[in-house]
């Protein structure tokens, strides 16, 4: 880890994961949490690792499995993990060579940044930039953005990204499987409710892509699952021409005070 970093306003306050190891996954998840007071995550990364851990928690949603157990905040549904497949691969960084690596903390903004340059099994090299916030200005959003670019050739794409309510407090599930809807073709809903306070949790998300600085719309099919809703998102890179995908997912709960909260698939 890498604490001396930043010029000017940001002078330390940024914190540096310079090399990918797996075996420091827990410890920079921790380390680089995100949070505003009302929801706070873990910083796992997008794509999936063995031993990663994906928390999200929202203020005040405390529930009791059973009468045996203590109350405790459940871990919500996961927005934030991503599947990436570059042609037919899945996109690990355990294989392939990483030519370039950097995961930043801005303790002045509150921003997550990941940028890695890449070599997969195949010979392709991309550049990959992966930005996250949970907004302070807003309690209830949290925004997501991945910039895919191929530096030496052409590559079809696979994004799986969606809203994942599989998540559990160490093995204890505590909401009830939950409604999941897709509007408009682009808006993903999940309500999840928990099993003994009886509390009402809204997840959405949308997602908005550009490819070479032109919004984009890529083939894409729904899919459901047990509390998971995805949608896939398929798509050809040429080279040096980046795609942006951003995502934004809001919170809410029936907790919330503030009267629009749960109306927000509109």
């Amino acid at each position: 880890m890498n604490y001396n970093l930043g010029e000017t306003d940001c002078k330390n306050w940024l914190i540096e994961e310079d090399i990918f190891d797996r075996n420091s996954l827990g410890k920079c998840e921790t380390i680089m949490a995100l949070g505003n007071g009302y929801m706070g995550s873990r910083s796992a990364t997008e794509e999936s690792y063995q031993g990663e851990v994906r928390d999200t928690f929202i203020a005040g949603t405390f529930n009791r499995f059973d009468a045996n157990e203590v109350s405790e905040l459940p871990n919500c549904a996961d927005v934030l993990g991503i599947k990436i497949v570059i042609d037919g691969e899945l996109f690990d960084l355990t294989h392939g060579v990483i030519e370039k690596y950097s995961r930043v903390l801005n303790l002045k903004n509150g921003e997550l940044a990941r940028r890695i340059t890449w070599t997969n099994v195949k010979g392709k090299t991309f550049a990959l930039s992966f930005r996250r916030f949970i907004s302070l200005a807003d309690l209830h959003l949290t925004g997501h953005q991945i910039e895919i670019t191929c530096l030496n050739g052409t590559a079809d794409i696979a994004v799986h990204s969606g809203i994942n309510g599989q998540m559990t407090n160490s093995g204890v599930q505590h909401f009830s499987e939950g409604e999941k809807r897709l509007f408009n073709g682009q808006i993903l809903q999940m309500i999840q409710h928990t099993t003994e306070s009886n509390i009402d949790i809204v997840i959405n998300s949308i997602h908005r892509f550009y490819m070479g600085g032109r919004k984009y719309e890529p083939q894409s099919i729904i899919m459901m699952d047990r509390r998971k809703i995805f949608i896939e998102y398929d798509f050809q890179l040429e080279p040096n021409v980046p795609v942006i995908i951003e995502k934004l997912s809001y919170y809410a709960t029936s907790r919330d005070k503030d009267s629009n909260s749960m109306d927000i698939h509109t």
